[in-house]
């Protein structure tokens, strides 16, 4: 049996349990076995880390982002190593970053590390100044640089979860905004360690349980009407509490 197969046969059975009230169990547990993954991991999960490949003035594999307005961007034709590194730079205070998104492992330990030019730098209020941060995963940032400095390497240690992507931010800023100019290059991504995981399913065919009622998880509540998502527990659209009588112009029913 292949591995599209096993799946399509796991997922079956999950479905044909949950209907008839059979008794399934579902786990990821960490061991060996067949494994299957929506997206394997490279060696080196950040594309394009120095900068070197470039398209329309944008490096490969990155965008910018505005968090707060008023940064301008750039690429630069010298790097810490290579012949490019990006560029944030703003006069009157922005919270902007050159952002990618790297595949990562599940469950597994990393090392962020890159480096950091700046010039200038200065924080506003609780702003941070120059650094790396992971997206939406707080506090998992490198320390913050400010001031004027020449490249300094920063690094930072992290789990990722149950993560299998994530959203790397070259940052200037950081929770408000910085003025002056820094400069990244050289970003990374190191696996340190990592849980094997191996999905695996208990189905007892033979236990049954009390049967769900058709008022539930039947085509009773799908079908009613229109609705706003495509979920059984969707609402209606207009007149959801049918307050018009059927026939009635008002009314978008009808029997």
């Amino acid at each position: 049996m292949t591995s599209k197969q096993k799946c399509g046969a796991l997922v079956l059975a999950l479905v044909s349990g949950v209907a008839f009230g059979q008794g399934v169990r579902l786990a990821a547990v960490a061991g060996s076995g067949d494994r299957a993954q929506a997206a394997v991991a490279p060696d080196q999960p950040v594309r394009n880390g120095s900068f070197e490949e470039v398209a329309g003035n944008v490096p490969a594999g990155w965008r910018t982002a505005q968090f707060q307005r008023g940064a301008q961007f750039g690429v630069e034709t010298a790097g810490r190593t290579g012949s490019r590194s990006v560029r944030i730079t703003s006069a009157d205070g922005a919270d902007a970053a050159w952002t990618t998104v790297a595949v990562v492992r599940p469950y597994a330990k990393y090392r962020l590390t890159g480096w950091i030019r700046t010039e200038g730098v200065e924080q506003v209020g609780s702003a941070k100044g120059a650094l790396l941060n992971i997206h939406g995963m707080q506090p998992l940032q490198t320390p913050a640089i400010a001031g004027t400095r020449d490249w300094t390497r920063v690094e930072l240690t992290f789990d990722t979860e149950g993560n299998d992507a994530l959203q790397i931010n070259c940052l200037l800023g950081g929770w408000g905004k910085v003025t002056g100019t820094a400069w990244y290059d050289d970003i990374a991504l190191e696996l340190l360690s990592a849980r094997e995981l191996a999905p695996a399913a208990a189905i007892d065919a033979a236990r049954r349980r009390a049967p769900v009622s058709p008022y539930v998880y039947g085509q009773f509540i799908e079908h009613l009407g229109r609705c706003i998502y495509g979920g059984i527990w969707a609402e209606m659209l207009e007149d959801r509490k049918f307050f018009h009588a059927d026939g009635d112009k008002e009314s978008p029913w009808s029997v």
